[in-house]
């Protein structure tokens, strides 16, 4: 049997378990990476979606507050009487019953809403 020279080889595998070790360690770097970013890009995508949900909420607030005031004009006894008298008014002739004659109102206060005193 052959004996084999390991001097002779001694430099050649040391050459070569370094190369080896080396890109053992890149191989290493670029997994990390990889997981890196695909964290990175998880959190952004949970990130976003939580940005979503807040938007959501805040525009159904706005729109419930928006109801809100519309549900409390609409029963508005003063406002629903001036959109009665806006909706009498047209071409700035009013045609309410306190200026029956049709001419343009000289009286413009008798349309102002009535505030009781006390």
């Amino acid at each position: 049997m052959p004996r084999i020279d390991l001097r002779r080889n001694e430099r050649h595998l040391l050459i070569t378990g370094v190369i080896l070790l080396a890109l053992f360690f890149v191989f290493l770097a670029w997994s990390d990476r990889n997981q890196r970013d695909s964290l990175w890009q998880q959190q952004l995508h949970a990130q976003s979606e939580i940005q979503r949900m807040a938007v959501e909420q805040s525009q159904q607030a706005v729109r419930r507050q928006a109801l809100m005031a519309a549900n409390s004009l609409a029963e508005d006894p003063d406002t629903l009487r001036l959109i009665r008298l806006l909706a009498d008014t047209r071409g700035g002739r009013c045609q309410s019953t306190a200026c029956a004659s049709g001419a343009r109102c000289h009286q413009p206060a008798a349309h102002a809403p009535t505030r009781p005193v006390g």
